[in-house]
């Protein structure tokens, strides 16, 4: 999945994205490339895997590979791009989501009040961050794409932004399927979004929010635009 900040597709993201940049000119600050030993450009890939694999013989497949790769260039076809992103720390919640990283792996352990300080706080959190850009409000106009880091946290950021029951319903289907997968939980629901875009009415030029939550309580918000290029 890739998000780019190009925006080409909507005047709505367009403005958005221009009223954040300065008028003056930019500066230069430093000028610099990196050319790895290892690089191998595009149109040769197919030549270089098939060597180092030693599948040469497998010439039709070859063919197709290499086909792929020139016929398909450099061009990038961005599923949503980024228009605008902001981070906030809920206050005195440093002990309400605490992580271990051991052996195991990491052991997340919320506490009780976790769910209560995101439902008490998240919607202000919403308005600092997206304001400026004319978004704060009327919240059933976005798409959204919400952390679900259990079914609490989802029914309560659902009631106190007054959101249609759709509006979560990806979010939800990746907990029932996946469970809190933590950060990472966010990309397989911006996945359901886009499997899904007609059911959830995401339009080729829909605004939505994808809202990551962590430890901190931190509260992640990422301003998207969906190109329609599923």
């Amino acid at each position: 999945m890739v998000l780019l900040g190009n925006l080409t597709a909507s005047p709505a993201a367009a403005v958005i994205r221009q009223a954040q940049r300065a008028d003056g000119p930019a500066s230069v600050l430093a000028i610099g490339t990196a050319n790895p030993a290892n690089c191998v450009l595009q149109q040769e890939y197919a030549d270089y895997y098939f060597r180092v694999t030693n599948a040469e013989h497998d010439t039709k497949l070859k063919s197709k590979l290499h086909r792929i790769y020139v016929n398909r260039g450099s061009v990038e076809c961005p599923l949503f791009e980024m228009v605008a992103a902001s981070q906030a720390v809920i206050p005195e919640s440093e002990r309400a989501a605490a992580g271990r990283l051991g052996e195991d792996g990491l052991l997340f352990r919320p506490a009780v009040e976790m769910t209560t300080l995101i439902r008490e706080n998240v919607e202000q959190c919403l308005v600092e961050a997206l304001a400026p850009l004319g978004l704060s409000g009327g919240w059933n106009r976005l798409f959204w794409a919400v952390h679900p880091g259990g079914r609490a946290i989802l029914d309560g950021v659902e009631a106190v932004l007054r959101l249609d029951s759709e509006k979560l319903a990806a979010s939800r289907h990746v907990l029932s399927e996946y469970g809190n997968m933590s950060g990472p939980t966010v990309i397989f629901v911006l996945d359901e979004i886009r499997r899904r875009r007609g059911e959830l009415g995401v339009g080729r030029d829909g605004l939505g929010v994808l809202l990551g939550l962590g430890p901190g309580i931190s509260v992640e918000t990422i301003v998207l635009h969906a190109t329609g290029n599923y």
